[in-house]
């Protein structure tokens, strides 16, 4: 049972995330990477932490790395940062 205010993640089945609009769109992206351009579950990572040039960390939203690498920052092929869009509630009459 998922308990409130949390989801399952699609990438790591055994995680569950804080359930808002921006994990929504993230889970949605997940699922289309792995069901509609063929890669695979194993090869993608959410949230993944990376060290950036100025020695901060850095979480990424999705890191698809080369298939059946290990989970490494320099096995990564791509990095997806999927982004709500707010839609404006008011409209403009004239």
């Amino acid at each position: 049972m998922v308990p409130s205010g949390k989801i399952p993640c699609y990438v790591h089945p055994n995680v569950l995330r804080n359930d808002t609009p921006e994990e929504y769109v993230r889970q949605r992206v997940a699922r289309s990477l792995v069901e509609e351009y063929g890669y695979n579950r194993e090869d993608l990572h959410c949230e993944f932490s990376i060290k950036t040039g100025g020695g901060k960390r850095r979480r990424l939203d999705i890191a698809i790395f080369h298939a059946g690498t290990k989970h490494q920052p320099e096995n990564i092929l791509i990095i997806v940062e999927p982004k709500l869009r707010y839609q404006s509630s008011h409209c403009n009459s004239e």
